[in-house]
């Protein structure tokens, strides 16, 4: 899988993953600005825009030119030091650790970016969101009857293995 952000000649491929998601019912972990794009010819530049505001990262994974995940980080409201992460895989793409790399990747970028921490907000029925987390060592809370909130400590970026991340 490659890893990178929006690219115009991928905007087909990126439409199409998000057409999945929203028909699988993932509303949830998209930004609304997303959810809200109907004409698909715009959607990279909703993403770029976005990203220009330095608040947030989106980064879609892809493999054989089809995108299979997103990952996106949002600081909109807060400081950089402890984004919300968010993650999507395409229903028929799930469960083969796309899921786990992209995640590696964002805490890697918003490690670069400063941050200290990443928080998190899981659906209590999504036990494969839970267990990816935990695997990195989220400390997950109980916090409404819905959700689950969690939060993951940072290394310093100077304390990790150099990787190369796009």
């Amino acid at each position: 899988m490659i890893i990178r952000g929006p690219e115009q000649p991928n905007q087909s491929a990126i439409a199409q993953l998000f057409a999945e998601l929203l028909a699988d019912g993932n509303q949830n972990v998209l930004p609304p600005y997303v959810v809200s794009q109907r004409d698909p010819s715009l959607l990279i530049q909703t993403l770029y825009t976005s990203m220009k505001s330095n608040n947030d990262l989106h980064r879609f994974g892809f493999t054989r030119g089809q995108a299979v995940v997103y990952g996106f980080l949002s600081s909109r409201g807060d400081t950089l030091q402890a984004p919300q992460l968010s993650l999507a895989v395409h229903p028929s793409f799930r469960h083969r650790g796309f899921a786990q790399s992209m995640a590696s990747q964002l805490h890697d970028l918003a490690r670069i970016r400063g941050a200290t921490s990443i928080r998190v907000t899981i659906p209590r029925e999504n036990n494969y969101a839970i267990a990816l987390c935990r695997s990195f060592g989220y400390q997950i809370l109980v916090t409404t009857k819905t959700h689950l909130h969690g939060s993951l400590r940072l290394a310093n970026a100077r304390d990790v293995p150099s990787r190369s991340v796009a």
